[in-house]
């Protein structure tokens, strides 16, 4: 990175694409340090086998029906612009069963995520005199 003063539009967004791409890129795992911290933990704090095995069980219709049935039915769509009742109708909708439990265990089984599910956005909401900061609990008075 040169510290040259760029102007143009499109020499600015390359600029910019360079600065954020490095500083979001991941820094290499050490996989050492990681065993090491792992082993740290103590016996009592640890998930038995079991219980550890339960958590990669494929998904059920019984799991989804139950996790969307406590969703939240107040807070904005996601980034895709479909409100949690919407997306609740159609992931416990019998006809769409086979495309949601094949969605959610291929994302469990295989780190497979819709595309949509990679991304993230932040905005403002307009509540009653104050702007919320959504996902954040801090207030800006206006």
């Amino acid at each position: 990175m040169t510290k040259n003063l760029c102007t143009p539009k499109e020499c600015m967004l390359d600029a910019a694409a360079i600065y954020y791409g490095t500083l979001y890129t991941p820094d290499t795992i050490d996989m050492n340090a990681v065993h090491e911290l792992l082993d740290a933990v103590h016996e009592s704090a640890r998930l038995s086998t079991t219980a550890s095995q339960s958590l990669l069980e494929p998904i059920t219709f019984d799991d989804l029906c139950d996790a969307f049935s406590r969703a939240p039915t107040t807070s904005s769509p996601g980034m895709d612009g479909l409100p949690y009742q919407l997306v609740h109708l159609i992931v416990t909708n019998p006809a769409c069963r086979e495309i949601a439990l094949a969605t959610f265990n291929n994302a469990l089984r295989h780190s497979d995520f819709p595309p949509s599910w990679l991304l993230e956005s932040l905005r403002y909401t307009r509540k009653s005199h104050r702007f919320v900061f959504a996902g954040i609990q801090k207030h800006w008075l206006l």
